[in-house]
């Protein structure tokens, strides 16, 4: 059992005595927010509650509230499993009790897709989704938690629809990112918390508080984007209950520049080479499309495969010099672990079978492995087992405390392009609280590539967005 700080207690009793029964925490990683939300529960004397989150963090809520509650509450969780559902029976009934679900899983139960009696093009029956509105029904929560709510930052989402019909007396949201990558991003998450408050019309609220910027589609077509706050900080002035805990800094990394392989040159030549027509064919366009982006980005990994101007594919033995980058840096290490972060799932297994070749124990981790999989790989790394894990970003960028006890290590072979707050989640996998000094991560660039402009734009929202959850 954990005695919450000083600060943390403050919260816990400021939410409880809040008017309008809602908060959002925007503490970064490693700020205890699990802790808090757990206290929230026990201290509050709620006798339903639900907690929805990435899936993987189920471990941690259970331990957390058998902890603070000395093995007074068990979690239950619900799921595809015939346990899993036989709970969710037991929830939609109105029972008490502490429950728990992915985000997925939830918002799935409540969406089905019916057929509209129309075909496409290559005569496959057309499906249109219709909300059930299957929690609007049941008996309300006392408290439900959204841990990582800016997965409802889509206004236009399923789960922002499901996450609304949802009845609770009590609601907390929590993230460190509540945004997401935008901005514009806080009007949803927002919304659910405070219905009443925020303004029902998001593109009155936009127009209120975001930084606009005009897109020439050519034609004469103009359309806008929000490029950030007008004032950064001042609508999250504005919310009745609002708290941000900034983590120290992660150290910088350290930047470790290649020339791509003569092969890898020339299919990026080719690629730049037909991006660049396109641009010159545009009137005023300045966003390349996400396909063009996606393939420069591709590029500089390895030598890769077109099957057709959508699908790449790696070999597993291609070439590439971020791999041989890669090899040196680990030879540099000796004996630590370390993890190894891409955005590519295909390349992810390109690398685990190189690496494998050379005789080193690596496992691959993305979204091609099942949830047991994974609980055993964390387990024989946690345990040394395993001396490497070769990952997508998004596939490791929650729910995975526990990795900084062994791993001090961290490999870059590229970023995701447009997405900050998932970068920074990834690093924080092992940049947590209590720091280990003798933390460092390496980014590998191709020189002259689009790998500078990745960097350069991912650094720019993440300094918008801090600023925007920062000034309060």
């Amino acid at each position: 059992m954990l005695t919450p700080h000083d600060y943390q207690e403050d919260r816990i009793q400021s939410f409880l005595s809040e008017p309008t029964k809602a908060a959002l925490v925007a503490d970064e990683p490693g700020a205890g927010k699990t802790l808090v939300g757990a206290e929230i529960a026990l201290q509050g004397n709620f006798q339903r509650v639900l907690i929805v989150g990435i899936k993987d963090t189920f471990d941690a809520w259970t331990a957390t509230l058998a902890a603070q509650s000395d093995g007074g509450i068990v979690l239950r969780r619900m799921d595809g499993t015939k346990q899993g559902r036989a709970v969710m029976a037991d929830f939609l009934a109105g029972e008490p009790g502490f429950y728990f679900t992915g985000s997925q899983f939830l918002v799935r139960q409540d969406w089905e897709y019916v057929p509209t009696g129309e075909v496409d093009e290559n005569g496959k029956p057309l499906r249109d989704r219709k909300q059930l509105q299957v929690f609007k029904k049941m008996k309300p929560v006392d408290l439900l938690i959204w841990d990582e709510v800016h997965v409802l930052q889509n206004r236009k989402s399923a789960g922002f629809k499901t996450a609304k019909h949802i009845p609770a007396e009590y609601r907390l949201g929590m993230s460190g990112t509540p945004g997401g990558n935008s901005f514009d991003g806080l009007w949803a998450v927002t919304k659910w918390l405070w219905p009443d408050l925020i303004d029902g019309s998001f593109w009155r609220w936009r127009e209120q508080w975001c930084e606009m910027e005009d897109i020439y589609l050519g034609a004469g077509k103009v359309t806008k984007k929000v490029v950030g706050e007008r004032e950064p900080g001042s609508f999250v002035q504005t919310l009745p209950l609002y708290f941000r805990h900034e983590a120290e800094p992660v150290p910088a990394p350290i930047i470790v520049e290649v020339d791509l392989e003569p092969e890898q040159q020339e299919q990026y030549d080719v690629l730049q080479h037909d991006a660049i027509l396109w641009w010159e064919q545009q009137v005023k366009v300045i966003e390349m499309p996400a396909h063009l982006r996606q393939m420069l980005r591709t590029a500089t990994l390895g030598t890769m495969k077109l099957v057709d101007e959508d699908e790449i594919f790696f070999d597993l033995d291609c070439r590439s010099a971020k791999l041989k980058a890669l090899s040196g840096i680990l030879k540099f290490w000796g004996d630590e672990q370390a993890i190894i972060g891409m955005d590519s799932k295909r390349f992810v297994k390109a690398v685990v079978a190189q690496m494998r070749r050379a005789g080193l124990r690596v496992a691959e981790w993305s979204g091609d492995v099942s949830t047991k999989d994974r609980e055993r790989i964390k387990a024989a790394f946690l345990a040394g087992e395993i001396q490497y894990i070769a990952c997508t970003i998004a596939s490791m960028s929650t729910g995975l405390d526990g990795f900084q006890r062994v791993c001090g290590r961290l490999v870059w072979l590229n970023e995701l392009d447009g997405n900050p707050s998932a970068n920074e989640q990834f690093v924080r996998r092992l940049w947590r609280p209590p720091y280990r000094q003798d933390f460092q991560h390496v980014k590998i660039t191709a020189r002259n590539t689009f790998d500078d402009e990745v960097f350069r734009g991912n650094a720019m929202k993440k300094a918008q967005m801090r600023k925007a959850l920062s000034a309060a």
